[in-house]
């Protein structure tokens, strides 16, 4: 796929993380990609490693939802946990980005 694809996933992460103590470290975002342009829907999936765990471990549910991830322009795709820490959203391959 040539044709340059402005995936302009501008993730919008509301994340309120409250601090017990002045010693408790704020949770972060240790990573995420993409960063910019992608040119093909491979690149296209966005991952996110927290600083912290995020889930427990345990069973995971059949649908993963993440109300405190925004995607704009609105992408259809699933998320799922790699671990406790990461996150991944696969775009719907189906689905134009």
């Amino acid at each position: 796929m040539k044709r340059r694809l402005a995936v302009c996933l501008s993730i919008f992460l509301c994340l309120s993380a409250v601090r017990a103590d002045a010693q408790t470290p704020a949770l972060t975002i240790v990573n995420a990609v993409p960063k910019g342009e992608v040119a093909t829907r491979a690149e296209a999936n966005v991952v996110i490693v927290f600083s912290e765990p995020m889930v427990a471990l345990g069973r995971i549910p059949a649908k993963v939802t993440v109300p405190f991830v925004k995607i704009a322009p609105s992408v259809q795709g699933a998320f799922s946990w790699s671990g406790t820490t990461t996150l991944i959203f696969i775009p719907d391959s189906k689905k134009p980005l």
